[in-house]
């Protein structure tokens, strides 16, 4: 006997003679005043449920019982202070007694044991109840297999792990808990692998593998196998209760599970339904994009061809020159299409020099001037050569597609600056116009791919929404940033931030009308209308 166990039973046994004790007590000061016996042991009998109910056990209960029946044939029968009796109706009455206080000594007891087992029950099914609202709200299968092992390991006496399934014959390494060492748990195991190919209960206490230590369970739902729940019992096999409790928690995992994985097969249908919609819009867009400049360039080579000797010479260079703006048009998609390609697979490549910031400013100026039509386009640039370490083609690139959406989604009367300035250890590009802004939503929106807006142009072309979004991509790449945001005084503007190193003194005018309420010194303004 351990001393743990001494003393709860030294305790036990104290509280029997304090009870016995009280009860004579008791007993002797009611005989003074003229109690007869017959109400007198019945305070004995108190005093034996009493210590039943604080014993919890039926032994204390016996002892308190026949030590009840010596103490009042000592204290109250005749002769008195022996265990003689004289009169053989005690005899009997005593052995009434002593049957009566068997017999409610063991209901008493019988009342306990099933008073505690409603108690762990209802403490169980709060916590079956807790377990139940975490599963609802988990998702993700690592988290599910984590939360599972939790709450076994807290529920249970036996350390528990679960092996998750990689496929019909292998399993992964199990989670398990941090109280159980990983030297225990095998790499692989072979009564678990053939728990998940049988898809039966096995291990110990079983008809399959008795003599292991393990208890495997498999977690199943419907055809799927989930995991194979393992349970360390030792020597002890698990109880009904105990099993109950196994089985409600594995089923709400395999319940879990099958939502987590329904939810991932409908994501997959979202994704494949949204890729081949995306699909359609791309080409429904290329199709157009398409289709648009090449109808020009044919009608317009057609009439040449037809009626070369009709046609006078400037009639003939305005074909050509509208011959020319719709092949440009063609040469910017393909290089967006490419460009979106190369982004997608992550091969977009920086070839980096240093670049005089003005011949990157007239180029893209140069590419977009044909188009401009009615729109004043001015250029602000400082008076001091910058020069800036970047990929001046796709620098070049950005600017375009930022100067030919500002030409498509602006009135032709519309004004656009194009300006270029240092701002701390940054030189900041910017194209703004005054042209009717960008709704919210949009703006929102604005770089993601294929995010498009009607052209205020009757003859724009609507496009395929992939310019801004090759224009953040490339300016990410050089470590910069990309805004757009609306004017105070109307109008949008698109402004991009490359890091600079080097200290250079800038001066500017102010804008023909502010896009941030900065203030810009004298520079270099060319308009061209």
């Amino acid at each position: 006997m351990n001393q743990s166990s001494y003393y709860h039973n030294l305790i036990e046994l104290l509280k029997c003679i304090l009870a016995l004790v009280l009860a004579t007590s008791a007993a002797l000061s009611l005989e003074s005043f003229g109690v007869n016996e017959i109400n007198l042991i019945l305070i004995y009998l108190i005093a034996i449920l009493l210590t039943t109910l604080e014993t919890k056990g039926y032994f204390w209960g016996t002892i308190t019982c026949i030590s009840s029946v010596f103490l009042f044939n000592f204290f109250f029968t005749q002769p008195k202070y022996t265990l003689e009796v004289s009169d053989p109706n005690y005899i009997l009455s005593l052995f009434l007694f002593l049957c009566v206080s068997f017999i409610a000594s063991t209901l008493v007891s019988r009342l306990q044991t099933h008073v505690g087992i409603s108690r762990r029950n209802e403490h169980q099914t709060h916590l079956l109840y807790e377990i139940s609202l975490g599963y609802l709200n988990i998702s993700g299968t690592a988290n599910i297999f984590e939360y599972t092992v939790k709450s076994l390991n807290e529920l249970l006496d036996y350390p528990s792990i679960i092996y998750p399934v990689k496929n019909t014959s292998e399993l992964k390494r199990p989670y398990c808990p941090e109280i159980l060492s990983s030297k225990h748990i095998p790499e692989n195991n072979t009564i678990a692998l053939w728990c998940l190919t049988n898809v039966v209960p096995c291990g110990f206490d079983t008809s399959y593998f008795p003599a292991s230590k393990w208890k495997y369970i498999p977690i199943k739902s419907n055809d799927s196998v989930f995991g194979i729940a393992s349970f360390l019992c030792g020597k002890k096999d698990i109880t009904h209760e105990e099993m109950v409790v196994i089985e409600t928690i594995l089923s709400q995992m395999a319940l879990t599970m099958e939502r987590e994985q329904m939810h991932k097969n409908q994501e997959s249908i979202r994704m494949e339904m949204e890729k081949e919609q995306l699909q359609g819009n791309i080409l429904r867009s290329i199709s157009h994009d398409l289709r648009t400049p090449l109808t020009g360039i044919a009608g317009s080579t057609n009439l040449i061809m037809e009626s070369f000797d009709q046609l006078d010479k400037k009639t003939i260079l305005n074909l050509l020159a509208d011959i020319n703006t719709d092949a440009n048009r063609l040469n910017q998609l393909t290089e967006n299409l490419l460009s979106s390609t190369r982004i997608q697979e992550g091969k977009i490549q920086l070839s980096k020099q240093e670049e005089v910031v003005d011949d990157i400013i007239y180029e893209a100026f140069q590419r977009v001037e044909k188009n401009k039509k009615e729109h004043e386009i001015s250029l602000q640039i400082p008076d001091t050569v910058i020069t800036l370490s970047l990929d001046g083609k796709l620098i070049i690139q950005v600017l375009v597609n930022l100067l030919n959406n500002a030409l498509i989604h602006t009135a032709p009367t519309s004004k656009i600056v194009l300006s270029v300035y240092r701002e701390n250890n940054y030189i900041v590009f910017s194209v703004a116009d005054n042209g009717g802004g960008i709704d919210q939503i949009t703006l929102d929106n604005i770089f993601e791919p294929f995010t498009t807006t009607p052209g205020k142009n009757a003859d724009s072309q609507h496009g395929m929404g992939l310019g801004l979004s090759i224009c953040k991509s490339i300016i990410n790449a050089h470590n910069g940033t990309l805004l757009a945001f609306n004017n105070e005084e109307g109008g949008a503007t698109f402004r991009f931030m490359l890091p600079y190193q080097e200290t250079v003194k800038n001066s500017y005018n102010a804008s023909i009308f502010p896009v941030n309420k900065e203030s810009y010194n004298e520079n270099t303004d060319i308009t061209n209308k």
